[in-house]
């Protein structure tokens, strides 16, 4: 099996939690202009994908959001 070289490697989706999703996804797309794909920018969002042109997803998730069950009916 071929080793992949250092300029096929890539990094596809990056994962953070954190406190205040909305905040950052304003501070990524402002200062980098990555573009909302999904998710919201407001102050209680729990999520956001934000496309990083050419290279993958970032993907924000409020810190302790997902701890509890998600009823599915």
């Amino acid at each position: 099996m071929n080793e992949p070289q250092g300029s096929e490697l890539r990094l596809l989706e990056t994962a953070l939690y954190l406190d205040d999703v909305g905040l950052a996804a304003r501070f990524y797309r402002d200062l980098f202009g990555f573009r909302l794909l999904t998710g919201n920018t407001e102050r209680d969002a729990i999520f956001a994908a934000l496309e990083v042109p050419g290279q993958g997803v970032l993907l924000l998730f409020k810190k302790g959001a997902n701890a509890q069950p998600v009823d599915t009916g």
